[in-house]
């Protein structure tokens, strides 16, 4: 229900207690909630300017955090709004409390004031003042003008609607002992009596306000792009919450590619537990590759409330280096002559093979000699420190040896480096003596007598570093001379005037055969005793000869 309240005609003073016995009459009610957000009602005035305030409206407090809602009681009046309107001696205030018209029990209190007397035809002006008399604020207060005689509103401030229940102006909420001024102006155009009829009302509403909130997922994930098959790669997952509330129960996944491990797994389960809106975390784990290739695969992130996210597809190149090592040297090398030994090694591979080392070993009998740039010989071992050997590169170690002794010597070599399979390679030399033979001749009585005998001793020695076999001496007496006897290393034959002496079959380094041929001279001449060797080693004839003088 609404109340009334009329304005009396200024004219006539003892309408005053008429009207105030009008008021009292009036009826009003208003309607209290719970201090939730408000509106006007489909079909209410609509403000046309801002209300005078005669008290200023606290500032709103900050917005809390949403809460079940509470009914909030009718408010109580305040016993601190002894609000009255400052009016001058011609002018009438006549009030009135809603809804119960007593101040006690009410929420609101209307003040009019009205001149006591105005001209007929000319524009005077009047007031409304609204005052909330309670401790709470109320919502939606409305002002109406329902009726009026003799009256003519011309403007007001705030300016009014015009409904189907009358002239309103809407004043929105007024907070505890706030006032508001409605400034009107009016026109009475007959004589008499001029009078209106007002109620005032508010329209408290009662809210519930939950919180609305939409969690969600993303999900990067990032990898080590290039590595050695024997470095670790590290897998590095990115899961936040952009949106608003709480995401649940979040685990990440990761199902890697065959090749690829993370304690012996391909699967990867990490439980990250709830994400608070805006909150990320990082997670990172090492996984190892058993092969080389290119290594690619997504994350994923669950939560509880069935929220998912995907991430991008990141790849690993895994790469190694390829070891290979060859060997170039001679087959064959005389004894107490340098052997050269020349090292290879390549990387075929396509990653880099750090810290790359060639170790040599010697065979036992060998004297090493020198070596390439950096070698480090230690016993019957040389090292070399290669270093990093780049994908498609070689390098080459050289070791020179010589052997006192003949024989096979192998020579071996290991390359090595990070990351990469030792790989060993060996070559073989044949170190072996040549022989070097002495043939030597010479008279034992010169001059000789015609009929007296001289001895020829004959001698091959081996002055070389192997035998020599199949060493045959042959013999040819000059014409003067005649065969004797001979003795010696070996049997003989003659034939005429050759002598031959059976082949030696081996005549070792150092070693030596001789023979003693006894001869006669048969005549006197200056003559030439010839002898010829020829062996395996020296197939084309060694010759040597002896001048002996024979006299009469």
């Amino acid at each position: 229900m609404r109340s009334r309240t009329f304005v009396k005609n200024a004219a006539v003073a003892a309408l005053v207690a008429g009207l105030a016995g009008m008021l009292g009459a009036c009826e009003s009610s208003g309607t209290t909630t719970s201090t939730a957000p408000r509106g006007a009602g489909s079909g209410s005035p609509t403000f046309l300017s801002t209300p005078s305030r005669q008290a200023e409206r606290p500032a709103p407090a900050p917005a809390a955090e949403p809460a079940p809602a509470q009914p909030v009681s009718r408010p109580v009046a305040s016993n601190n709004c002894n609000y009255s309107p400052n009016a001058g001696a011609d002018m009438s205030v006549a009030a009135m409390a809603f809804p119960t018209g007593d101040a006690g029990s009410s929420a609101l209190m209307l003040h009019q004031v009205m001149p006591m007397q105005v001209r007929r035809g000319a524009e005077f002006g009047y007031q409304y003042h609204v005052t909330n008399i309670t401790n709470g604020t109320l919502q939606n207060v409305a002002v109406v003008l329902e009726s009026q005689s003799n009256l003519e509103v011309l403007s007001a401030s705030p300016a009014a609607m015009s409904g189907a229940s009358g002239t309103t102006w809407s004043l929105g909420d007024l907070g505890p002992c706030e006032t508001v001024v409605i400034d009107v102006t009016a026109r009475a155009d007959d004589v008499g009596q001029a009078a209106n009829c007002v109620s005032v009302s508010y329209n408290n509403s009662l809210c519930a306000v939950t919180q609305v909130v939409d969690p969600d997922l993303t999900i990067a994930k990032t990898a080590t792009p290039r590595v050695l098959k024997c470095d670790p790669i590290t897998l590095t997952y990115e899961v936040c919450n952009p949106g608003t509330g709480v995401a649940t129960g979040v685990v990440v996944r990761d199902t890697l590619p065959a090749g690829l491990t993370v304690n012996g797994s391909r699967n990867v389960e990490i439980p990250v537990g709830d994400l608070a809106a805006g909150e990320c975390r990082e997670l990172t784990v090492t996984a190892m590759a058993s092969d080389t290739g290119e290594f690619c695969s997504p994350a994923a992130a669950r939560s509880g409330e069935g929220l998912t996210a995907d991430s991008g597809e990141p790849c690993t190149v895994v790469v190694a280096p390829e070891l290979e090592i060859a060997c170039n040297a001679r087959d064959r090398q005389y004894i107490n002559r340098v052997a050269e030994y020349e090292f290879t090694v390549t990387n075929n591979g396509d990653g880099v093979a750090n810290n790359t080392t060639v170790n040599v070993s010697l065979p036992a009998g060998a004297e090493f000699v020198r070596g390439s740039n950096g070698a480090m010989p230690t016993g019957n071992t040389v090292a070399f420190q290669v270093g990093a050997l780049r994908p498609g590169a070689s390098e080459t170690v050289m070791v020179a040896l010589r052997s006192a002794t003949a024989g096979d010597f192998r020579v071996g070599a290991t390359a090595s480096g990070a990351c990469a399979e030792p790989v060993s390679t060996q070559c073989e030399t044949n170190f072996r003596g040549i022989p070097a033979i002495l043939l030597e001749v010479v008279d034992l009585v010169d001059p000789v007598e015609v009929g007296q005998t001289t001895t020829y001793r004959i001698t091959v020695t081996n002055q070389g570093s192997a035998a020599d076999r199949n060493v045959q001496v042959t013999c040819v007496l000059p014409d003067e001379e005649e065969f004797v006897s001979v003795t010696g290393e070996t049997g003989h034959s003659v034939n005429g005037k050759t002598i031959t002496f059976n082949a030696v079959a081996s005549l070792a380094p150092g070693a030596e055969a001789s023979w003693d041929l006894v001869v006669r001279a048969t005549g006197e001449a200056d003559v030439r005793f010839a002898v010829e060797m020829t062996s395996d080693t020296f197939t084309r004839p060694v010759r040597e000869t002896e001048s002996t003088n024979l006299y009469e």
